[in-house]
């Protein structure tokens, strides 16, 4: 039978089942779901009882399936295999083909396969009006720019999507330091026509995300997102 008390321990994985099963069959989600900052489904995570993915509070909630990523949380993973409990764990995805095996799995998983199908179907249909969009001239360059001067870079999901907008993902051309960053005077020497961060740039109260409200950044960077 279709799991009835399912756990969520991912915000990838909370996005994902949130569009496949009823909402009374999810007993709990991530504690970043309802975080309008990094999830696409804040709004929506509110009503639902959302964990720190502790293996005791998962356990507390009897779920007969708990969905995942592979490599999150492996600790908490590991024991809740060894009490008993199903664990499906989803491969990150780097591309879009990523995206669409992992709704097919978690679809799967709780017994939706229609409805994973039709939410690819979806996403296949969009994809394909964006493709058939008429493109003039060289593609705009975009960058996306987070804490701590991280960039996406080539063979990512992000630098997939940069593409099928319409943009060249400039961070690849740009002189990268150890960790997959980009110092921020390259950024500034070589302004990208779009710069892409994952929130408000005065939201993260860190040192770390002093690269985000630089003056100089601000300075050449006119358009961002």
């Amino acid at each position: 039978d279709p799991a009835q008390r399912i756990v969520s321990l991912n915000l990838c994985t909370d996005q994902i089942l949130i569009d496949l099963v009823p909402a009374d069959r999810i007993r709990a989600l991530s504690h970043v779901a309802a975080d309008a900052a990094s999830s696409s489904i804040a709004d929506r995570a509110a009503a639902f009882t959302r964990i720190r993915r502790d293996a005791e509070e998962v356990h507390a909630l009897d779920p007969d399936l708990i969905v995942t990523t592979e490599f999150s949380t492996p600790t908490t993973v590991s024991l809740l295999e060894r009490l008993g409990r199903r664990v499906v764990k989803v491969p990150f995805s780097h591309d879009l083909d990523g995206v669409r095996t992992a709704v097919t799995r978690i679809a799967e998983a709780v017994g939706a396969i229609d409805t994973g199908k039709s939410l690819i179907a979806n996403l296949d249909r969009r994809l394909a009006t964006l493709a058939s969009a008429p493109h003039v001239g060289p593609a705009p360059t975009a960058v996306i720019y987070q804490v701590n001067s991280l960039v996406s870079g080539a063979g990512t999901l992000e630098d997939e999507a940069l593409r099928i907008a319409g943009f060249r993902n400039l961070a690849p051309e740009l002189s990268l330091v150890p960790g997959g960053r980009v110092a921020l005077e390259a950024i500034v020497a070589h302004p990208p026509d779009l710069l892409v961060l994952s929130g408000p740039s005065g939201e993260y109260r860190t040192v770390v995300a002093d690269n985000l409200t630089h003056p100089a950044l601000a300075a050449v960077m006119p358009e961002v997102l």
